[in-house]
């Protein structure tokens, strides 16, 4: 692996509005382009009924099914300032809302439907190898009894956990020697089909991410 070009969602704007590769920092979406609005095209959730799915902090998970408060009270420890923001991604209509913070370290937001959370991702911009491993293995802990697909890279890799309609994703990127980029998110298979969080997507940025790679070094962690 492993050095992730910006794991699927937080690239110059709010979550959830672009992949899982990418290197631009985090952007006050006031200093963005806006984004033209697109025919709805996301159908309604399969499910909107909690699983073990979750993502994962501090002894406290987010599902779905979940109010927005509550979803975001489990991550606000590590907010500092930063900026909110509530635009869909392209595809994504009414009765979907999203909510969202991020603050230059860190950032979380969640896509509801009927303002229950049918989706949730979680960020952080600067981590330790040795971080993103011990991420993975609370997931495995957490997820036991489900067997998570890897796909590893040069510098990206993927955890990826399905079940029952929902799923579970982490992406791990190398941003430099020794700096990893960890993005987990977590939701209704099809609303993550819809933000790019899907096996498929995941295999092409990856894929993506290792042609654009000029060192072709040697990972220097892995967390599998």
């Amino acid at each position: 692996m492993m050095r992730p070009q910006r794991l699927l969602v937080l690239i110059a704007g709010p979550l959830f509005l672009v992949g899982c590769s990418g290197t631009e920092p985090m952007t006050h979406p006031a200093a963005t382009a806006p984004i033209k609005p697109s025919a709805p095209t996301v159908g309604e959730p399969f499910t909107t009924e909690p699983t073990k799915m979750a993502l994962i902090h501090k002894g406290k998970t987010v599902t779905v099914g979940m109010s927005a408060d509550a979803a975001l009270k489990v991550f606000q420890d590590v907010r500092s300032g930063g900026f909110e923001a509530d635009q869909l991604p392209p595809g994504f209509a009414e009765p979907y809302r999203a909510r969202s913070w991020e603050d230059g370290q860190h950032g979380f937001g969640v896509i509801l439907y009927n303002d229950r959370v049918v989706s949730a991702m979680y960020q952080e911009e600067v981590a330790s190898f040795d971080r993103l491993k011990e991420f993975v293995l609370e997931y495995r802990a957490v997820l036991n009894g489900v067997q998570p697909q890897l796909i590893q890279g040069k510098r990206v890799d993927y955890w990826i956990w399905d079940k029952d309609d929902q799923r579970v994703v982490i992406c791990g990127f190398e941003a430099d020697p020794n700096r990893v980029k960890i993005t987990a998110c977590m939701g209704d298979s099809r609303v993550l089909d819809a933000i790019g969080m899907s096996y498929e997507r995941a295999i092409r940025d990856q894929a993506k991410v290792d042609a654009q790679s000029v060192l072709g070094q040697t990972p220097r962690g892995s967390a599998k």
